[in-house]
């Protein structure tokens, strides 16, 4: 903006003007212009596209199916040894702690990190969770594809609906016996994906307290690694209860049954 005025300015053959943060303060407050996160699946989302996804194809996906076989999966960046940036503080003590870290991982519980074999995992046997690699840490259509066909054959004789976003990371796959796909209109995961209404923010909030009470308790003498995350992911996600999740469908208008006990 201040650029932009500036600019205005020169044209206008204005040069003693000087955009000031003063300026664009009172600039702000005038128009009452303030700072907003652009969403960048919402902004042009029509509501209408998911009112009648609903109506018309999901009523109809979910007919066959009873409220505990109908499922959701999503994809999750853990900065796992991100702690808050906010704390109590004396007077005039100044709060300096460095960068913040930026080492994530992706959480589905099927856990993506960077490296194939972490040192911190050697001589484990037996995890809690699937680890899987990438350098990007992040879902790929082969991970996405393997996991699923992987979960499918573990299901047997149980079928379930398995709801997730549309995405290059989640392909078509055919074939399958006991898990049918429906995948999201495109850009509305912000709206309809249960997982992004409340899910992914309690799995976040618990990790969050079991890395602090860990940095309490051990007087900040820790040092957490790959193997702490995955262990600490595996105890959180028990703590996302069962209310949190029916209730992040009704909030996406996928459910309307208060007693239903999708999962």
């Amino acid at each position: 903006m201040k650029a932009k005025t500036e600019n205005f300015d020169e044209k206008l053959g204005l040069t003693f003007f000087k955009a000031s943060e003063g300026w664009l303060g009172k600039f702000k407050q005038r128009h009452h212009i303030n700072y907003s996160k652009i969403s960048g699946e919402a902004r042009s989302l029509d509501a209408n596209v998911t009112h009648d996804w609903i109506n018309r194809v999901w009523s109809k996906l979910t007919e066959k199916y009873a409220p505990n076989d109908i499922l959701s999966a999503d994809e999750a960046r853990i900065f796992y040894k991100l702690t808050p940036d906010k704390t109590l503080k004396f007077n005039r003590e100044k709060c300096v702690e460095g960068k913040l870290s930026k080492e994530h991982i992706s959480v589905h519980l099927m856990v993506i990190g960077k490296s194939k074999n972490p040192r911190c995992f050697k001589n484990i046997k037996k995890f809690p969770v699937t680890y899987k690699a990438n350098k990007s840490a992040w879902m790929t259509s082969q991970l996405f594809e393997e996991e699923v066909r992987k979960w499918d054959v573990e299901l047997k004789v149980r079928k379930i609906l398995l709801l997730v976003g549309n995405s290059p990371a989640h392909p078509f796959i055919s074939n399958l016996q006991n898990i049918d796909l429906a995948f999201l209109p495109p850009n509305t995961t912000s709206l309809l994906q249960p997982i992004d209404q409340s899910v992914i923010k309690s799995l976040k909030g618990h990790y969050r307290r079991k890395l602090l009470m860990e940095l309490v308790e051990s007087e900040g003498k820790t040092s957490v690694d790959m193997l702490h995350a995955v262990i600490f992911l595996s105890k959180v996600w028990e703590e996302v209860t069962a209310t949190t999740i029916q209730q992040s469908f009704r909030h996406a208008g996928l459910c309307t049954n208060s007693t239903s006990d999708e999962v």
